[in-house]
């Protein structure tokens, strides 16, 4: 008597071998189950920051800072070293005369990234945030 892989089914005068019957089956059903569930896969990080600013500029648009703000707050949440983020959050601090809370980012801010003339100019703004030297920033 014949092993497994001796079956065979006639199929209109073919005939295929019943173990490569079942590697096709597999193989057709793996590529149906990937085409259904690669889009509900999660964006990557960066795809998700993306969204995020657009998010954030349109509340911006709309004159929603305190939602922008905490837009920003999730996008350095969830990649600390984005330092636009950081720098549209501080932004928004000063805007918004939330001086303390300006003052506090900023120095963070200049503490995590040295080198960023922005993050300075942004201290220097926090510093005068009470001053009538300050009007609405863009």
């Amino acid at each position: 008597m014949g092993g497994y892989d001796d079956v065979a089914i006639p199929t209109n005068n073919v005939t295929i071998n019943k173990k490569l019957a079942i590697y096709l089956i597999i193989g057709i059903t793996t590529i149906i189950i990937g085409i259904i569930t690669i889009p509900l896969l999660p964006k990557s990080l960066e795809d998700r920051i993306k969204t995020l600013y657009d998010v954030a500029q349109d509340h911006i648009d709309d004159g929603d800072l305190e939602e922008a703000k905490i837009i920003y707050s999730k996008i350095i949440e969830l990649k600390p070293n984005e330092e636009k983020a950081w720098h549209e959050k501080g932004k928004i601090l000063v805007r918004t005369k939330t001086c303390d809370s300006a003052l506090s980012h900023y120095k963070t801010y200049v503490k995590n990234f040295p080198d960023s003339s922005r993050g300075m100019e942004g201290f220097e703004l926090a510093k005068l945030c009470n001053s009538s030297h300050i009007k609405d920033q863009p």
